[in-house]
C-alpha cells in the first residue's frame, strides 16, 4: 500500500512539474514573439518616418510659389506635391495616399492597410495615417484644401500608427505590438521665393 501511495504522489509531483515547465515555455515563447514583433514594428516606423521626412523637406524646391503647384492636393489621408528632386531644373511630383482600410495586406491583422507612394504599394503595417495642414499662425486649415488655401500651408503634421502583422498571444491576453509616430514639419520651400 505504501508503495502505491509513493507512485501516486510521484505521479502528482511529476504532473505539477510538467505543467510548470509547460507554462514557463509558453511565457518564454510569448516574450520572444513580443520582442520580435516589437523590433519589426519599430524598424518599420523608423523607415517610414525617414522616408516621409526626406520627401517632405524637399517639398516645393525650385517650384514657383505663385504657380500654386508646390502642393497640388492636400487632404487628411493623401497629399501630392512637386519639387526639383534631382536639382536639374526638372520638376516632378510625389504623392502619398493611405489605402482603404478594407484593402488586404496579406497579414492576419485585419486593421492594417497599405500606403501608396506614387502609386506603389507599401505594406508597413499601418493602422492609422493622418495629415494636417497649418498656416503661418499655426492655425489648422480645414481639409480638403482648395488651391487658394494650399498656398497658405506653412506646416504639415503627419502621424501614423504601425501594428505588428500578427498578435502576441499569452496566457492573459492577445496584444498587437504598435508604434505611433507624429511630427510637425515646416518645409522651408513652401511659399518662399525662388
Amino acid at each position: 500500500m505504501a508503495v502505491m501511495l509513493d507512485y501516486i504522489m510521484s505521479a502528482m509531483i511529476f504532473g505539477v512539474l510538467a505543467l510548470t515547465v509547460a507554462r514557463m515555455q509558453v511565457n518564454i515563447n510569448s516574450t520572444l514573439y513580443d520582442n520580435t514583433f516589437n523590433l519589426r514594428v519599430q524598424g518599420n516606423a523608423v523607415a517610414l518616418a525617414l522616408q516621409i521626412e526626406k520627401d517632405f523637406v524637399k517639398m516645393g524646391y525650385r517650384v514657383d510659389p505663385s504657380s500654386g503647384n508646390q502642393i497640388t492636393l492636400a487632404d487628411t489621408t493623401r497629399i501630392t506635391f512637386n519639387s526639383d528632386w534631382l536639382k536639374n531644373n526638372s520638376i516632378s511630383s510625389v504623392a502619398y495616399q493611405a489605402g482603404d482600410s478594407t484593402e488586404t495586406t496579406g497579414t492576419p491583422n485585419v486593421h492594417d492597410f497599405p500606403l501608396y507612394r506614387n502609386g506603389l504599394k507599401q505594406d508597413w503595417g499601418l493602422t492609422n495615417f493622418r495629415i494636417a495642414y497649418y498656416d503661418s499662425t499655426e492655425s489648422k486649415l480645414s481639409t480638403p484644401l482648395s488651391a487658394a488655401n494650399r498656398l497658405r500651408i506653412k506646416a504639415i503634421q503627419v502621424w501614423f500608427t504601425i501594428q505588428s502583422p500578427e498578435p502576441v498571444i499569452s496566457n492573459i491576453d492577445t496584444t498587437w505590438p504598435a508604434v505611433t509616430w507624429q511630427k510637425m514639419m515646416y518645409p522651408r520651400n513652401l511659399n518662399s521665393s525662388l
